[in-house]
């Protein structure tokens, strides 16, 4: 089935004219009665009932019509589509995140790609930690994905957006409530809630890096599969844990988030293949330019 076939089925039922028709597309009568005919053979149904005299569409013809439209609308959609996808105007980014530290960055990113690029669909996964989403790239299961570091960098390109200091958890009641920092040497003893440590957590691993450093092991008690379930044991009182800066806007009773410059600060950058040259995504990456660290404060994110 011919699109031209289709193309001259839409005039001749809008002409209601074999004649008529015919003019319209600039051909002679009989090869457009040939059209008709072996396109009626190829459906299998009568799409006119004509005599010499008149020409009308059948039931079959009526609802072949509306099809036949849809079809022809398609077709000619198609290349408009295809140059709107290459041209990074169209499109689809799947986008993994990796848990409440980069909410802001998320939410940041998705508003600016909705108001410059309303055609482009933002799908989201997660939350999942860097070691995770960095197999996702990989896997081609997402396109882009939101990393802290240490990582495997090979074969990816990244793009550093901003840093987090690590906070310490510490419970109401607890003898450092009141300190205005701490360091290393103050929590080496302390029972400690931990992240799991066999999901690429980063921070964990800048974490532990920072006492081996120091000389000093961390005290880890228990583990738990993600920040907020951290924050509510340690409110429970069954330890201190970690936690990166942005997750102040995370409201647990009886939790105080307390600075400890010894830990570095964590980078928090966008990763992606190398190869990976769709224009949906160069589109998304031109929105993080040099201003993007500054809307990802949380101290200021109310403002915005």
């Amino acid at each position: 089935m011919e699109l031209r076939h289709l193309r001259a089925f839409v005039v001749v039922a809008e002409e209601l004219s074999f004649r008529r028709a015919a003019e319209r597309l600039l051909i002679s009568q009989p090869p457009l009665s040939q059209q008709i005919k072996r396109l009626e053979r190829e459906v299998g149904e009568l799409l006119f009932d004509r005599d010499t005299r008149r020409v009308e569409l059948t039931a079959a013809g009526r609802a072949f019509l509306t099809e036949a439209r849809r079809a022809i609308e398609a077709a000619d959609l198609a290349p408009v589509r295809a140059k709107q996808a290459a041209q990074g105007h169209i499109g689809q980014i799947r986008l993994a995140y990796n848990g409440p530290g980069g909410s802001y960055a998320v939410v940041h990113l998705a508003r600016r790609l909705r108001a410059e690029h309303p055609s482009i669909q933002l799908d989201l996964v997660g939350p999942m930690y860097s070691g995770e989403v960095v197999d996702l790239i990989h896997r081609r299961k997402v396109d882009i994905g939101l990393v802290r570091h240490p990582i495997d960098v090979m074969g990816l390109q990244l793009r550093e957006i901003t840093r987090d200091a690590v906070m310490v958890l510490v419970p109401s009641g607890h003898r450092l409530w009141d300190r205005a920092e701490l360091t290393l040497a103050d929590i080496a003893d302390e029972p400690t809630i931990s992240l799991p440590s066999n999901r690429g957590s980063a921070a964990m691993q800048v974490i532990k890096s920072a006492f081996a450093a120091h000389g000093l092991a961390s005290n880890i008690v228990q583990e738990a599969p993600d920040m907020y379930t951290v924050m509510l044991l340690v409110g429970a009182g069954e330890g201190i844990g970690f936690a990166l800066e942005t997750a102040k806007h995370i409201n647990v009773p009886g939790v105080r988030l307390i600075p400890i410059p010894d830990i570095p600060t964590i980078p928090l950058s966008v990763a992606w293949l190398e190869r990976n040259h769709d224009p949906a995504l160069k589109a998304f990456l031109d929105l993080m330019d040099d201003g993007l660290a500054q809307h990802l404060d949380p101290a200021t994110w109310v403002d915005e």
